[in-house]
């Protein structure tokens, strides 16, 4: 009976009256019965996590779920294994073209269940069989890997076979990995090498073993990059330094001449130098109109040498070592020469962080002031 109600009233009830989700699902809601336009949003975003795979509308269509992204929620169709989502696709092939996200790794767990939750390892061939699902998304337009702990990108070796196969890297606009750690520099050179049309990319926590093999420095086939509008790389100091020196390499996988937002993030230690700043400021000279930027440490030389600062309307700035007088001179040098010209300062905020680390007296909480 469920079957023949149309899609809005089942998010009504789903949303208001909690109805028994089990019977929902046992009411075949992939059947033909259902419009093109309701299949397409149902089996729009597809997770895969170790025990399961999930679907659920996708945020892109409704973006007051944003905030919910990831986790099941009322009106998800789907509810099992691997196998139990390819018979669905073998059994009607054109949902396949209609999954936009995919997310593969760890479910996400709401803020409040963090607490509560501790995250399983993931385990060897959790992910059996799932090349055969992904080779049949041919319209992907954003992937998300995240784990809760370093993850071989070996293991995710069918990923890039699977997608080059489906021509789905053609359209990826959004990839988010992490934490991931790659072998050689090549193979992470290689992964972006396919994404010809992404332009946000956020890189959380990943590691580079080596980055100097042998098929880095070797002279590729020119083809056109990904022209990136967003950049983030969280990660720890070392493989922050590798990533860098690779987009600011001749033979960078990615174009950032067109980054509109730009975020930069460690935690660096007290007890060893990393030379972090000379390639941050080759990374901003290679930006043009950068409109949003957030670093973990200030830069020494004043910030108007690399960035225009009549585009720059956002900026974060870290100090996580208690220099606030050199921060805020560093600051005033960077803004105070370009004020009077003709153009102006674009700046709506700036966000100042007093970082202090394990330390919970109130004199150390971060502070925030915008101007």
């Amino acid at each position: 009976m469920a079957q023949n109600l149309p899609l809005e009233l089942i998010e009504h009830i789903a949303d208001e009256c909690l109805p028994d989700i089990e019977a929902l699902r046992s009411s075949s809601l992939i059947s033909k019965l259902w419009t093109i336009p309701a299949q397409k949003r149902l089996f729009s975003c597809v997770s895969i996590f170790p025990e399961l795979v999930r679907a659920v509308p996708s945020i892109i269509d409704s973006p007051s779920s944003e905030d919910y992204s990831g986790y099941p929620l009322p009106q998800y169709i789907l509810h099992g294994s691997i196998e139990k989502l390819k018979k669905h696709l073998e059994d009607a092939p054109h949902l396949a073209d209609f999954v936009h996200e995919l997310h593969l790794g760890m479910p996400k767990m709401p803020p409040f269940e963090l607490f509560y939750t501790r995250e399983k390892k993931v385990p060897d061939g959790a992910f059996t069989g799932a090349n055969e699902i992904i080779s049949r998304f041919r319209n992907l337009g954003s992937i998300s890997l995240s784990f809760a702990e370093d993850y071989d990108w070996a293991k995710l070796a069918f990923m890039h076979q699977s997608l080059c196969h489906a021509v789905g890297y053609s359209m990826l606009r959004y990839l988010k990995i992490g934490p991931v750690t790659f072998a050689t520099q090549s193979q992470f050179n290689n992964l972006l090498d396919n994404c010809v049309s992404l332009e946000v990319l956020i890189i959380d926590y990943v590691k580079i073993n080596d980055a100097t093999d042998s098929e880095t420095g070797q002279k590729t086939v020119e083809k056109a990059r990904p022209s990136l509008k967003e950049l983030t790389v969280h990660t720890d100091p070392q493989s922050l330094s590798q990533i860098i020196e690779t987009f600011i390499s001749p033979s960078s996988p990615v174009d950032l001449s067109s980054l509109l937002r730009l975020s930069l993030w460690c935690k660096l230690p007290k007890t060893r130098e990393y030379h972090l700043i000379g390639p941050i400021r080759s990374l901003l000279q290679k930006t043009r109109g950068l409109q949003h930027l957030q670093l973990f440490t200030h830069l020494i030389v004043p910030l108007y040498e690399y960035i225009n600062p009549a585009n720059l309307q956002t900026f974060y700035i870290c100090d996580q070592f208690g220099r606030q007088s050199t921060m805020l001179n560093w600051l005033l040098e960077s803004f105070e020469a370009r004020s009077d010209s003709e153009f102006g300062l674009a700046l709506t905020e700036l966000s100042i962080d007093i970082f202090r680390a394990r330390s919970l007296s109130s004199n150390n909480v971060p502070t925030n002031s915008a101007g």
